[in-house]
């Protein structure tokens, strides 16, 4: 019999997304309210095709099988971290995935946490936040505000020694004065603009990770 080529994919088409400056706004390229209907399409598409050989087994072992160590991962994960126990979740629910590099990331990041949850509720399946560790980290500080409401700026305020850019998984904490200051020194930093940083509260716990596996993305 003679072999078919394999199908051809569509030319990819760039896409050009503008984001809002206007605050508690929200870009999704796929509408949210569209995100759980096109979630249903993608599982039933699978299901289809679960039958489908890979590597001499159907599809559907795969992916239940990889589904299922992804989630005992997390929870592996989250368990040494020191956080809350994560319920056992049923591999065969949808997942709604997303991801970042383990910095500290902008208000933004968690708004993807935030959609994906809600998402995963609705749908009565499970979210999943993935770490990124294969990017480079640059330079270990953050943007501050500093000056004065009439002369505002910026500056940069470490939480470890700068080095080279180094990949994530790499990362070691280099100078623990610095780590283990960083919380009460951004408390000090924004004290005089009223504001009482997240980054404060919980770096307790970055310590305590950072103390368990002396890695920066951990924390």
């Amino acid at each position: 019999m003679p072999v078919m080529p394999p199908p051809q994919e569509s030319a990819w088409q760039p896409i050009r997304l503008r984001v809002s400056r206007a605050d508690e706004t929200l870009l999704a390229h796929l509408p949210l309210k569209e995100a759980l209907a096109a979630a249903r399409g993608n599982a039933e598409a699978l299901a289809d095709a679960g039958a489908t050989d890979v590597q001499g087994r159907p599809l559907d072992r795969h992916r239940r099988e990889a589904r299922g160590a992804a989630l005992s991962a997390a929870r592996k994960y989250t368990a040494e971290l020191g956080g809350e126990r994560i319920p056992e979740a049923d591999p065969a629910a949808p997942l709604f995935v997303d991801g970042h590099q383990p910095a500290l990331f902008h208000p933004g990041v968690w708004a993807k946490n935030f959609a994906i949850h809600s998402l995963a509720a609705q749908a009565a399946g499970a979210s999943l936040h993935i770490v990124v560790d294969n990017d480079v980290l640059g330079a270990a500080r953050i943007r501050v505000p500093a000056g004065d409401r009439e002369r505002p700026a910026f500056e940069r305020e470490p939480f470890d020694a700068d080095r080279p850019p180094v990949p994530w998984e790499e990362a070691r904490v280099l100078d623990r004065g610095v780590f283990d200051s960083f919380g009460d020194r951004i408390a000090a930093r924004m004290a005089h603009w009223g504001v009482e940083p997240i980054a404060a509260r919980i770096w307790p716990e970055a310590i305590r990770a950072v103390e368990a596996t002396r890695t920066l993305q951990a924390s």
